[in-house]
């Protein structure tokens, strides 16, 4: 995955830090040329809220710069117009701030948050011909994709406009950047998936996933208020970027895995103001990602159940053909058939490892978060833990179990268990040494119908 700060290395040369300045502009969607109140969960400083004021933008550049002086020490600077809708003035305004601001001897790049509707001829030819002289980036507001969510947060203008901007901007040679929030009220992972990957085909330069945050000078607040949604958990937001990272093309630089809501007007989630632990976690999943590039790991779909269930056929086959005694000899198939995995997918217990490429399943598991199997270890109930069953993998997938578990064994970080708990059978001396070799330690052995295991278990926290 490439970040922003890697991205400006390779441009620059150097780190890049943004300076958050106000050039006094309102938006179509308050001032009721569009709507009123803005989109529903913007704040009443326009998404803004850490940027300076005044009507010069060289004393704003230079009050921010002060802001950031103790974490710069060989970087540049971006001068960053973030507070509402940064093109929607008139044109000799425009060029006024923009090319102050590009004019400055320690500016960098011109970045300028907008919405893709307010983007006429002539400030995309000012915007052109600005990126002459130093770098222009553009930051368009698209949040989502999905129809039902584009009315409840009053967008007020279709996809098709974010996708012609998008086209208009890279014309002039500038390089845009897509904002999405995931969490939206009434979004699944598939909807937010689907949002990334419409920014990735509409060919943009990098995204900002931003989780939704409520801020009690928003008009969500009202929604939340009455309990019409909930925010997502640390955990549900850490699974969702698991699966949504990976997707990512190397071209499309991130510019931010979370963000930072106003404390003084945060009303939730509260676990998003630890920013240092939210970003050690997001780091994590990061490393993890690109170590195991071309896979995905993420819930089964009601469609790929049969899928599950024919690779689990199939190594019983494999099993009777090497010769090993196990699933083949336990009436595995019918202890554990299709309906089985079905009850367990409406839980949200089953996962899979997918190949990006192919978009094919090449490992599989249940993750369950009890088993009686273990009622007789001492520590059962006052571990917090996950459980492995169910366990496989394509015969022709070589090595993808491995790259399953440590998918897995994050997400049990994720959902904050205290250990990840898995068996395997007492006569299969090689998984045993691969279990132990990954640092899972006897516990305890089960007996379930013909199968005889060992209860093994490994530390997560």
């Amino acid at each position: 995955m490439k970040t922003m700060n890697d991205y400006c290395r390779e441009k620059f040369g150097k780190k890049l830090y943004k300076l958050s300045l106000d050039g006094g502009f309102t938006c179509p969607n308050r001032d009721g040329t569009k709507g009123t109140g803005g989109c529903i969960f913007c704040s009443s400083s326009g998404s803004g809220d850490f940027a300076e004021s005044g009507n010069d933008i060289n004393i704003q550049i230079e009050k921010a710069k002060k802001r950031v002086s103790a974490k710069n020490k060989d970087g540049g600077y971006i001068a960053y117009f973030q507070s509402f809708t940064s093109t929607y003035a008139p044109i000799e305004k425009l060029r006024k701030l923009f090319t102050d601001a590009v004019n400055h001897p320690d500016i960098d790049v011109l970045s300028v948050a907008t919405r893709p509707d307010c983007l006429s001829d002539d400030t995309v030819r000012l915007l052109g011909e600005l990126n002459k002289i130093k770098p222009v980036w553009v930051e368009l507001g698209l949040q989502t994709s999905k129809k039902e969510s584009i009315s409840y947060i009053g967008r007020c203008y279709d996809n098709e406009v974010y996708s012609d901007a998008v086209k208009r901007l890279h014309k002039e040679g500038i390089y845009v950047i897509t904002h999405i929030i995931l969490g939206l009220p009434g979004e699944t992972a598939e909807d937010m998936k689907n949002t990334l990957l419409f920014a990735v085909d509409s060919k943009t330069d990098g995204v900002k996933l931003q989780l939704l945050h409520v801020l009690s000078d928003s008009r969500l607040y009202s929604d939340y208020q009455k309990g019409s949604f909930e925010t997502l958990t640390k955990a549900e937001y850490l699974e969702i970027l698991m699966s949504l990272i990976p997707l990512l093309p190397d071209e499309v630089a991130v510019h931010r895995l979370t963000g930072d809501g106003n404390k003084n007007t945060l009303v939730s989630p509260l676990w998003s103001a630890d920013k240092k632990a939210v970003l050690n976690s997001v780091n994590r999943i990061v490393g993890l990602t690109e170590k195991h590039k071309g896979y995905v790991f993420e819930k089964i779909k009601k469609e790929e159940i049969p899928l599950m269930f024919s690779i689990i056929l199939s190594r019983m086959k494999w099993m009777d053909e090497v010769g090993i005694d196990q699933w083949n000899n336990t009436f595995y198939d019918e202890v554990y058939p299709v309906s089985y995995y079905e009850e367990h997918r409406r839980a949200g217990e089953v996962f899979v490892l997918r190949e990006i490429s192919t978009g094919e399943i090449v490992s599989a598991a249940v993750l369950k978060s009890e088993d009686d199997r273990w009622e007789h270890i001492a520590d059962y109930s006052t571990k917090s833990a996950f459980y492995l069953h169910n366990f496989c993998s394509r015969i022709d997938k070589k090595g993808t179990g491995k790259i399953f578990l440590d998918f897995a064994e994050e997400y049990a970080r994720i959902c904050e268990k205290d250990v990840f708990r898995l068996d395997s059978a007492e006569d299969n001396a090689v998984l045993e040494a691969y279990y132990e070799s990954r640092g899972y330690i006897p516990k305890g052995f089960c007996i379930d119908g013909l199968y005889k295991g060992i209860l093994r278990e490994k530390e997560i926290k």
